[in-house]
């Protein structure tokens, strides 16, 4: 796209940032497309028809045909699916489906699509937020919102928590299959601790969130795999830095992009550490961002900001918090924050993640 301008502007900067700003717009609509493909399934009916003409496809798929085919043109234009002209065919690739529909999948995402529906559905509230400074309360937002936070995180939790980020970890394996006391600090709708507690039956587990409707959703997703009533998963509505937890008493705790959300992080922090045992261990899993401003800038870092505005910060401030935001723990903070908090031992473990840092974190040296 190329402008003509009468002014002293750099016609090449311009033009670009306009060929920038169509990218972004069109990406934006790419994602509102995706958002009712994954709210109708479309995306997955489409895996299992095609290839299918879009007449054949609305039909298998019960949706109307005009708008049927408006979406998969829209999407093909987007190269989400794949078009035959030969015979006006729509067809999901299959590396495209491991992101879009392969729920609990090492590359799956589409759970973001659900948190952004429950997110949009705040935008009104979210402008008065700019205004009076004063955020959104969590209860604000529905269920969608957590609901889509489940399904992204399962992926990590599956493909990752034990595979990868509690085997790096020395010796936590074992103790684990040994058993000791472990407690899960915002832990949403229980997926983590479920995850954990299957994988080790001798261990006991307690998740902690201040969100009742996770917590009621974390129940019925253990009593699914019937986990409470073997007496090792525990969960309860808690807001730690108001109610505190029993004070030496985990071998571990585990808190999983949780802390940059909360009101208070450093006080939740020093409570982590007092309830943590004196040999135990804290991980600590962070968003993967840097200090300074200009190290952020690119994909990730609008991903993050705009998480932040959409959610974290905002969810922080509307319960009178210090709002730090997506990306407001980088390393250094949470060396920082965590020193202040009484540990001792801060180890950033080196995870091949643009999304998250993993740290391993003790109340005495190593």
């Amino acid at each position: 796209m190329t402008f003509e301008t009468k002014n002293n502007l750099d016609e090449t900067k311009l033009n670009s940032f306009m060929d920038k700003i169509i990218n972004d717009l069109s990406g934006s609509y790419a994602t509102l497309l995706c958002i009712i493909g994954d709210r109708l399934d479309l995306f997955k009916k489409l895996e299992k028809y095609g290839p299918i003409t879009s007449q054949d496809f609305a039909k298998k798929s019960n949706v109307n045909e005009r708008y049927a085919k408006e979406w998969l043109n829209g999407l093909t234009c987007a190269k989400y699916i794949e078009y035959n002209p030969d015979d006006h065919t729509f067809i999901l690739p299959q590396e495209h489906a491991q992101a879009l529909t392969i729920e609990g999948g090492p590359m799956f995402v589409a759970g973001m699509y659900q948190s952004m529906f429950a997110e949009v559905k705040n935008l009104d509230k979210l402008l008065d937020a700019f205004e009076n400074g004063k955020g959104i309360p969590i209860e604000q937002y529905d269920k969608n919102e957590f609901e889509g936070m489940e399904r992204m995180t399962s992926s990590w939790f599956e493909n990752l928590l034990v595979q990868e980020w509690i085997s790096s970890i020395p010796g936590l394996n074992t103790k684990l299959k040994e058993g000791i006391k472990v407690a899960d600090i915002g832990c949403g709708r229980g997926k983590a601790i479920i995850q954990l507690a299957k994988t080790f039956p001798n261990s006991k587990f307690y998740g902690y969130d201040i969100h009742r409707e996770s917590i009621e959703g974390a129940i019925l997703n253990a009593k699914r795999e019937g986990l409470v009533d073997n007496d090792n998963v525990f969960f309860k509505i808690s807001d730690i830095t108001k109610d505190g937890l029993p004070e030496n008493e985990y071998d571990l705790i585990t808190t999983f992009d949780v802390i940059h959300d909360m009101p208070n992080p450093y006080n939740a922090l020093q409570i982590i550490s007092r309830s943590l045992k004196d040999n135990g261990t804290y991980l600590l899993l962070e968003i993967n961002t840097k200090d300074k401003l200009e190290d952020n800038i690119g994909p990730f870092g609008t991903l993050f900001y705009g998480w932040s505005i959409m959610y974290c910060m905002t969810v922080s401030l509307g319960a009178g918090g210090e709002g730090l935001g997506t990306a407001g723990l980088p390393e250094s903070k949470v060396k920082e924050y965590c020193k202040l908090a009484g540990f001792k031992y801060v180890r950033k473990i080196d995870l091949d993640n643009p999304f998250n840092c993993l740290y391993e974190i003790k109340k005495t040296n190593n």
